[in-house]
């Protein structure tokens, strides 16, 4: 029992907080404009788009693919758009390589849900 919660956690703390650290290393989280400083709207679509297996998760989606996926295909289109983001190949790269790693550690803890271990 607690291992599943363990390996469901950890799955989804790699899938979000992966690409998260990278879009915030990337992407400033604000901009100035004149005399204010505004949130960018670009980096919060990022933030978005990160931490979609949270979202999934709290809508008990996350069974489905449907988080690396995205970040995979993500990778590919930013891939082939290279010269113009190079930024974005690393983010959807990391993005697609930590997803992929929370969905198995998600669905190790999602198979042991048969198990009746309390360690």
């Amino acid at each position: 029992m607690m291992r599943k919660v363990i390996f469901k956690a950890l799955g989804v703390g790699v899938s979000v907080a992966s690409p998260l650290i990278a879009v915030l290393c990337y992407f400033p989280l604000w901009r100035e404009r004149g005399t204010e400083a505004v949130l960018s709207g670009f980096t919060a679509f990022l933030i978005v788009l990160s931490v979609i297996p949270i979202i999934n998760l709290l809508k008990r989606m996350l069974s489905s693919p449907s988080a690396w996926v995205m970040w995979l295909i993500s990778f590919i289109i930013f891939f082939a758009l290279s010269r113009i983001a190079d930024e974005m190949v690393v983010i959807s790269f990391v993005g697609t390589v930590s997803n992929v790693i929370g969905a198995i550690l998600y669905r190790i803890g999602g198979a042991k849900e048969g198990d009746n271990d309390e360690a």
